[in-house]
């Protein structure tokens, strides 16, 4: 349904609830990856911002993927199996926040230090840190959203 809803052009309303969710859910993720995480899943977390560092500037398409399995990555390190659960909300917000990014004026790579942070807090055990940086995260991709949707 969610990915259904996507495929066209979602309503100003529905981005907004989709990063509102986001919001939620990633942060309280990335908090519980610092917690939990075992060595293999930091180094997925690693090996995903290493592929979208190496993406820049020139494959997009590489970039996106490798965002896609951070983030697909951050929600299995928490191991809490309903975030899990919920990568199909997130892969669609992603999927449609690629599509509108390529639009836009400004690089992806502009958010390449904020998924670094969030890498560096899981990896140093500092759940707080994790949250407050996937925040920021999520902070960059909402200018992104508002830019194109007119807030």
């Amino acid at each position: 349904m969610l990915e259904w809803s996507m495929a066209s052009a979602p309503s100003p309303e529905f981005v907004r609830s989709l990063l509102e969710a986001r919001r939620v859910i990633e942060p309280a993720a990335a908090r519980l990856a610092a917690a939990r995480a075992s060595a293999m899943d930091v180094a997925e977390l690693e090996a995903a911002y290493e592929r979208m560092e190496r993406a820049m500037p020139d494959d997009i398409v590489a970039f996106n993927e490798a965002d896609i399995a951070f983030h697909r990555g951050l929600l299995r390190a928490s191991h809490n199996l309903v975030f899990q659960q919920m990568w199909t909300t997130i892969s669609a917000a992603l999927g449609y926040s690629f599509r509108i990014s390529t639009g836009q004026a400004r690089s992806p790579a502009h958010s390449l230090p904020y998924h670094r942070d969030v890498v560096e807090r899981v990896r140093l055990r500092d759940p707080e840190g994790a949250h407050s940086s996937m925040s920021r995260l999520l902070d960059i991709a909402a200018i992104d959203l508002a830019l194109f949707i007119g807030d």
